[in-house]
């Protein structure tokens, strides 16, 4: 799956701070948030593309949008 660059990026620089000084308290916290949002936005990506399949039924298109719509608010 692909994953947006501005989260990649971030996700570099971090990695890089961490191996300069050790991983302060501030930037393990960043690093979890960056994790969880990527994860989030890898499952709500499957979902879109699931979707996006012409062959689904109804109930099942009716679920993937309900599991998609519900994700966004665990952040």
């Amino acid at each position: 799956m692909h994953y947006p660059d501005e989260l990649e990026k971030v996700q570099a620089e971090l990695q890089q701070a961490r191996e300069r000084r050790g991983c302060s308290p501030l930037g393990y916290v960043a690093a979890q948030a960056a994790r969880k949002l990527n994860s989030c936005l890898a499952v709500i990506q499957g979902y879109a593309q699931l979707l996006q399949e012409e062959d689904l039924d109804d109930k099942t298109k009716a679920t993937l949008l309900e599991r998609l719509t519900k994700k966004p608010r665990r952040l």
